[in-house]
């Protein structure tokens, strides 16, 4: 059994063909009565300019919330990596042909410190961060410390300790007397090696002027090691250029002797004491 088809009922039927006696009219087109939206198409077609792509560069599509593109922001990171090339380049000093620093100028001239600068021993660590608590009240039981009861028992809100605890002051004031000790030590250590240093040295260095055979006065040395009175050396200078002793020529160039004044100084006190105290011992 096959479902019967149906037809839809009252559709309109084909028109018969027209014969060919019958007269067709056909009226003209009024041009007055076209529609606007065309003649207006038709016209912006002729005079619109009409761009169209290489399809040379690819089309990329981004969905971040940035918005900016893609290839200005690596255009920008390219600059900067120039401009940074470029001051490095800049802050190197530049050698000519034989090797000579070249200057500049003043704006180029920069000094800095090396990687560690003054520091010393390993470099602290990035990844580690450390704090450091001072505890200004220890919180000790006081009868704990003491008498080694106390009261409260394990309820204690102290800390139950009988070591002795130093205060940061008196840790300061252990350290200053402790430095002071050792300071005083390196003193009289070095008192007693320079007094046998000025011994050597006052016998190496007449104990007259070798030109006037008296006493220093304003004494100068050369820098060939030679020791003068100041107007012994003028006077001697204008005579001959060369050193009195060795010849050498000092140019007229000569600098004070203030280590021979202090040697003096010294020498003439020892010999004040040493006499003061002669008489003391012969009454003795």
């Amino acid at each position: 059994m096959f479902k019967k088809r149906t037809v839809a009922k009252g559709a309109k039927k084909r028109a018969e063909s027209d014969s060919e006696d019958e007269a067709v009219v056909k009226r003209p087109r009024n041009s007055a009565t076209e529609r606007t939206d065309q003649s207006s198409a038709k016209t912006r077609a002729d005079n619109e300019v009409i761009y169209e792509s290489a399809r040379s560069s690819k089309l990329l599509h981004t969905n971040d919330a940035t918005k900016e593109d893609t290839l200005e922001v690596e255009e920008k990171k390219e600059q900067e990596r120039r401009k940074q090339e470029l001051a490095q380049f800049e802050q190197q000093p530049s050698t000519d042909s034989e090797g000579a620093t070249l200057y500049k100028g003043r704006q180029h001239v920069k000094y800095t410190l090396g990687t560690n600068g003054p520091a010393f021993g390993p470099k602290r660590s990035t990844n580690v961060r450390t704090s450091t608590v001072i505890d200004y009240q220890p919180d000790v039981c006081k009868d704990y410390k003491q008498t080694g009861f106390c009261g409260y028992g394990d309820s204690c809100k102290f800390l139950h300790a009988r070591e002795d605890y130093a205060a940061g002051w008196k840790l300061d004031r252990e350290w200053e007397l402790k430095q002071t000790g050792q300071k005083d030590a390196k003193d009289a250590k070095a008192e007693k090696g320079e007094g046998a240093d000025n011994k050597d040295k006052l016998k190496n260095i007449p104990f007259k002027c070798v030109i006037c055979k008296d006493d220093y006065e304003d004494p100068v040395v050369t820098p060939c090691g030679h020791y003068f009175c100041e107007q012994c050396f003028i006077s001697e200078y204008k005579k001959r250029p060369g050193c009195y002793i060795c010849g050498k020529d000092t140019n007229g160039v000569v600098r004070t002797a203030k280590d021979l004044k202090k040697l003096l100084h010294n020498r003439d006190q020892r010999l004040l004491e040493s006499a003061s105290e002669t008489p003391k011992t012969l009454t003795d």
